[in-house]
């Protein structure tokens, strides 16, 4: 009872309790008293709490530092890929609970595929062609010949390819169909039946392009399949575009062409004869005045026809015409300078 009456005179007149172990502020100190607050004591259990407490904090932060230690040990075993014994499995599974989850890699984008276009393939078949005509213009210096396939049987499957594409534009389509009747007889293909093969070919074409403006740019295509199908097979393809059409003009430019066809092939008065059905059945057609010229061409050089006249310079540059020499025996020689 004495001695908590002594410390409590002590706690009065210093205003803290004195500290064990420590000599300020005792009874025979001469400093001057602390302004420090009185201490409130607290209860027992209620330090123990607070100890405990702390205990946790130092824990968890222990268990903090060591989880982040044992991820950068887990991946550095797995970046180094070294041999771990399966007895160690178990803990290495522990241990890969603490590695905190990380997002996962993105996946690639699919790389995007060429979109091959007629003006693409058109420009690689040039190509090939310039170097075609240059092996041919080397071999023609050297007078070695060996034969050299063109180009257009290697290019037919994939314009062909590309006529049957209902994917890429309608107008790509369309002038892949004509370059594949253009370069028919060059394909490299055996045809079993070429007539049918090539009507396939523009039936495919009409179908779609049949009364377009496309339809006039593969007249001259079928005119010079003569040379390959011959004549009548050409004369039906004609046919074919003319009932397939409702332009009037693109049916009178078949006429037209026919006739060509049947003029070269030496029918000059079944030529004649659509020329003039032509001039009668589509008057307002633009390939009226071709088949007018195209008669005053046949009817003026056939055999035991009428000249037409022209007019010219002669060497000494004096002006001369051809009917100034009708009646005479005349020869036109045609030269030039190179």
């Amino acid at each position: 009872m004495a001695d908590e009456m002594k410390r409590g005179d002590a706690v009065g007149k210093c205003g803290v309790e004195p500290m064990r172990h420590s000599s300020c502020n005792g009874p025979n100190s001469t400093r001057p008293p602390s302004p420090v607050a009185p201490v409130q004591h607290r209860p027992q259990a209620s330090l123990a709490k607070v100890g405990g407490q702390r205990r946790q904090n130092q824990a968890r932060g222990r268990q903090a530092m060591e989880q982040e230690d044992s991820g950068r040990i887990i991946a550095n075993i797995f970046h180094l890929g070294e041999y771990i014994p399966p007895m160690l499995s178990p803990l290495l599974l522990f241990a890969l609970a603490w590695v905190p989850a990380q997002d996962p890699a993105p996946t690639p984008e699919p790389a995007t595929a060429t979109v091959v276009t007629f003006a693409s393939l058109s420009a690689k078949f040039e190509t090939a062609m310039t170097g075609w005509i240059a092996k041919m213009e080397a071999m023609e210096e050297s007078e070695e010949w060996e034969f050299i396939p063109m180009p257009a049987g290697d290019f037919f499957p994939k314009f062909r390819a590309l006529a049957k594409d209902s994917t890429i534009p309608a107008d790509d389509r369309g002038q892949a169909q004509i370059w594949c009747l253009e370069n028919f007889g060059q394909s490299g293909i055996r045809w079993k039946n070429p007539e049918a093969a090539a009507k396939g070919l523009l039936n495919m074409f009409l179908k779609e392009f049949g009364n377009s403006n496309l339809a006039f740019e593969i007249l001259p295509h079928l005119e010079m399949m003569s040379y390959d199908m011959g004549a009548k097979a050409v004369l039906t393809l004609f046919d074919e575009v003319s009932e397939a059409t409702e332009n009037m003009n693109l049916r009178a430019e078949c006429l037209f062409c026919q006739a060509r066809v049947l003029d070269g092939e030496d029918k000059s008065e079944k030529a004649i004869g659509l020329l003039k059905d032509l001039m009668k059945n589509y008057p307002e057609s633009p390939s009226v005045s071709k088949a007018k010229g195209l008669i005053n061409k046949i009817e003026g050089l056939r055999i035991g026809g009428t000249a037409p006249n022209f007019e010219g310079v002669n060497v000494d540059g004096n002006r001369l015409s051809l009917a100034d020499y009708r009646g005479k025996v005349t020869y036109v020689v045609f030269w030039g300078f190179w």
